[in-house]
């Protein structure tokens, strides 16, 4: 089941946004047209701060871009991506959003009940999914547990997705499921 909002409507509410509370940050400017390696200011594409989060019932990520529009900038759409390992199993969660404010939400694995939250006042994205699904998918509870190999990604559709910016922290950092900011 695929889920996609542009407020939040969790039954527990995503917590709320505080400027500069990243799990990790990225620098601004960065963007790049990916397989050309020329640089483009899509700053709707341009992480600059990812924060990872935990709601009684979620499990999940906000990517903060430089500008979020209201529609794709350049591209026919934009992918928005946050990925992580828990107990041995990678999980990546995607916003597609199309003209139209079309959004299709996904996961890889697939099956996850993805929830992607477009907020153009706080110029993020946020991704989240069930935290009973993610345990079942990996096969092992997610109370307490540790999430390693975060990443956060945006991409140009085109069709084919082409990559814009990627966000990465310092190596061995990881996200305890529960914590906030």
């Amino acid at each position: 089941m695929i889920v996609a909002v542009l407020a939040c409507a969790l039954g527990t509410a995503i917590p709320s946004h505080a400027s500069g509370c990243f799990t990790f940050a990225d620098d601004a400017g960065d963007t790049a047209l990916a397989l050309t390696g020329i640089a483009d200011a899509e700053p709707d594409l341009d992480i600059v701060g990812v924060q990872y989060l935990t709601t009684a019932t979620h499990v999940g990520a906000r990517i903060e871009v430089a500008q979020l529009a209201t529609m794709p900038a350049k591209a026919p759409g934009d992918v928005f991506q946050i990925g992580f390992t828990h107990a041995g199993t990678y999980v990546d969660l995607f916003a597609e959003r199309l003209a139209g404010n079309v959004v299709r939400p996904s996961s890889q694995p697939a099956g996850l009940t993805v929830t992607a939250t477009f907020d153009l006042a706080t110029s993020s994205v946020t991704l989240t999914a069930p935290l009973a699904e993610v345990a079942t998918l990996a096969g092992a509870s997610t109370a307490n547990a540790t999430l390693s190999d975060l990443n956060a990604a945006t991409s140009a559709d085109y069709g084919t997705w082409l990559g814009y910016d990627e966000a990465y922290p310092a190596p061995g950092t990881t996200y305890r499921v529960g914590s906030s900011c």
